[in-house]
């Protein structure tokens, strides 16, 4: 038994289609939360997708923590909140 899933081909047209979703400077695609890998999808407003961890840098805050189609951003000492899709 596999634990990954396909893709619709929906959610792949979305992920590169700039008028899919709404605008942001960032939008979460999605997570990938498994014991050994803690991961998410996040889109920029310009269009650039790049995949983070706990600890790195997005834009000028930094992931503070990871779940189930959410991300938790630090910046300027507050708390932000990414959800997937932007909702």
């Amino acid at each position: 038994m596999s634990d990954q899933t396909e893709t619709p081909q929906e959610t792949l047209r979305a992920a590169t289609d700039e008028n899919a979703l709404r605008q942001s400077w960032a939008t979460l695609l999605g997570t990938v939360v498994k014991p050994d890998e803690v991961r998410a999808l996040i889109r920029y407003s310009s269009g650039r997708i790049t995949s983070v961890t706990t600890g790195d840098r997005v834009g000028r805050g930094r992931v503070a923590a990871i779940d189930d189609g959410v991300v938790m951003l630090t910046l300027n000492g507050q708390t932000r909140k990414l959800t997937i899709g932007g909702v």
